[in-house]
């Protein structure tokens, strides 16, 4: 592939027909494989990686009996309202703790869009700063920022936990449910499971790749299964991908920002409304955002000769090839990115 000439072989290019057409190739065989198995009732496209899985999806089964849906969620979006249930700051920190970069009070604040002069101000009576470690907080002083937080947010947690509830209503969220997303450790899946408790719900996670998370017990008992590597399954080739990570994720993103909080909008025929994802303003713009629009343009080769051929690839055969190709490139595409 490298010895053509032209756009294809342009470094953003290649990069989607090279590995992100293979990757996506052979997770929506093997996601069709699982979800057949485990008599799947419908499929949620998990944003915002979710939108191109969904698309190259609906390319190859298009006359696919299960259902598919794309569902507009975030970690933050999921995770924040959940606080309406929690009653202490070991619970809080908890809840959110897996949206933070750096583990200090600021991200508190952040995640949970809270008013920054209100929380200075809240912190600066208790003795602490927005820079404080959230793990070195005196065991004295924790109870004091739980009730700041609380009193800052508990109006807008329990009105979001209203509306993500009421959203996976008009999305029937309900039955034996496939997720699809690209992993890795199911905390979106965790959380929704925690919305649909007491519901006649099962919500099983097909993932590009599943981290072993088994001393955890915040993931006990959930169902995941992943594409590349499992708990107990090729968790060498996790090694591989975490030095990827970044680039990866960038690449499956759609062009929109993520999903922080939801509202309700309103139309001439619905008094009621219905409720509508708020976005954050998209990450990736300029050079990124056009390595990221190449790359996916090129994924459609891979499916044109699939169908135009009917080739048949062995998906295992394409994820080892897959892994293997997109080691030996990271080197040369980091100059694309920023950071």
């Amino acid at each position: 592939m490298d010895n053509h000439k032209g756009n294809l072989c342009s470094e953003a290019a290649s990069i989607g027909y090279e590995i992100l057409g293979p990757m996506l190739l052979g997770y929506c065989m093997w996601l069709k494989e699982k979800a057949e198995e485990d008599n799947i009732d419908k499929i949620y496209f998990l944003s915002r990686e979710g939108r191109i899985l969904q698309e190259a999806f609906h390319i190859l089964y298009p006359e696919c009996r299960i259902p598919q849906y794309y569902l507009s969620v975030s970690r933050q979006s999921l995770l924040v309202p959940l606080l309406a249930d929690v009653s202490d700051f070991d619970g809080l920190i908890e809840t959110i703790k897996c949206c933070f970069h750096v583990p200090v009070l600021r991200m508190v604040r952040t995640v949970c869009l809270l008013d920054e002069e209100r929380f200075k101000k809240g912190l600066a009576k208790i003795g602490l700063g927005e820079d404080t470690d959230i793990y070195s907080i005196p065991k004295g002083k924790k109870e004091a920022v739980y009730t700041l937080v609380n009193s800052l947010g508990e109006a807008r947690f329990r009105k979001q936990k209203e509306y993500v509830e009421r959203y996976l209503e008009e999305k029937d969220f309900t039955g034996n449910i496939a997720l699809a997303d690209i992993g890795w450790a199911g905390t979106m899946q965790n959380a929704l499971n925690r919305y649909r408790e007491g519901t006649d719900t099962t919500i099983h996670g097909y993932y590009f790749g599943v981290r072993n998370l088994e001393k955890d017990k915040y993931y006990e008992g959930i169902f995941r299964k992943g594409y590349l590597f499992e708990p107990g399954n090729h968790e060498d080739f996790d090694l591989m991908i975490r030095f990827t990570q970044g680039i990866l994720e960038l690449l499956f993103l759609n062009k929109t920002g993520s999903v922080q909080t939801y509202g309700i909008k309103h139309s001439r025929n619905e008094e009621k409304g219905f409720v509508v994802p708020v976005l954050a303003e998209a990450e990736y713009q300029g050079e990124e955002g056009e390595l990221k629009r190449e790359a996916n343009q090129s994924v459609c080769k891979i499916f044109f000769l699939k169908k135009l051929f009917k080739v048949k690839f062995p998906y295992f055969r394409l994820l080892k090839w897959m892994v293997v190709k997109l080691d030996m490139k990271t080197q040369y595409r980091k100059r694309y990115f920023s950071q």
